[in-house]
């Protein structure tokens, strides 16, 4: 049964604390994706796995079908969202790793906000801060949301590359001079992909959790990664554009886990399960 108006806005007459515990939060994994796929076939770890070098990795047609297929209900979603006046912050989020594959699955699985974006945007060009706090509901990119980097589908592309495909995305988190914003850097990115240790990973998934419930919006809609939305939730798997929906109260009762194999930066070898990426 849905909450009523009044229960699903909690910026009305609340403390700080009790708006991030009454945020709700809703979870999407991305789409089937080639990597996917390539790892179902050659099971990461296992004898003679070899990384295919798909770097940024895409959807697949099949994970594009997934995505699609999200739009009914995220449409109900931002349906059910409580309105503001154009003047306040919007009431709604959709906050996407800076990944191809998670873009890819947010822009098809809110159409309208993409629509209202170019709307929004008369002169074109990269979407801002600015820009994107005068819609009704925001797309915003956030590294923190990225997943952790096991093979080549974990290194990104530079902030110019992705906002020419996704210009109706706010890239404003990214580094200005496209600078690597994953882990490795510019070597992971010429094919030295080195595994990111599981301490750093396990405090960005913290970061990324206070970055949520810090935002001003009532309803935020993360897209991320298998990976990272175990660790958010304390060990749930997600399956490909899957939706999930909690409490910013439970969150914050979480403790964020995940991250297995090396936890410094110094130490050699991967290890862990390939079902992630």
């Amino acid at each position: 049964m849905e909450a009523s108006s009044a229960s699903r806005n909690p910026s009305t007459s609340t403390t700080p604390d009790e708006q991030r515990r009454k945020k709700r939060i809703h979870l999407v994994r991305h789409g089937v994706t080639h990597m996917n796929v390539y790892l179902t076939k050659n099971p990461y770890g296992g004898r003679g796995f070899e990384d295919p070098l798909d770097f940024d990795t895409r959807l697949t047609p099949r994970g594009v079908e997934q995505a699609r297929s999200l739009s009914s209900r995220t449409a109900e979603l931002l349906k059910l969202t409580p309105s503001k006046s154009s003047s306040s912050p919007s009431s709604f989020a959709v906050v996407v790793s800076p990944l191809t594959r998670a873009l890819q699955t947010a822009s098809l699985a809110f159409p309208s906000l993409v629509d209202e974006s170019r709307r929004s945007s008369s002169r074109g060009g990269e979407a801002t801060a600015a820009t994107a706090n005068a819609t009704t509901t925001t797309m915003v990119s956030l590294a923190l949301a990225r997943e952790r980097v096991w093979l080549s589908s974990d290194v990104g592309r530079p902030r110019s590359s992705l906002s020419s495909e996704f210009p109706h995305v706010c890239f404003a988190d990214l580094p200005p001079c496209d600078s690597p914003w994953w882990h490795g850097g510019a070597e992971a990115a010429a094919g030295r992909v080195r595994l990111e240790p599981a301490g750093a990973f396990r405090r960005r998934v913290a970061a990324l959790r206070e970055a949520l419930l810090s935002r001003p919006e009532d309803e935020i809609a993360l897209v991320s990664h298998a990976g990272v939305l175990e660790a958010l939730t304390g060990g749930r798997f997600f399956h490909n554009c899957e939706l999930v929906t909690l409490m910013g109260e439970e969150l914050l009762r979480v403790d964020i886990v995940g991250g297995d194999g090396v936890e410094e930066e110094e130490e050699d070898g991967v290890e862990g399960d390939g079902f992630l990426f």
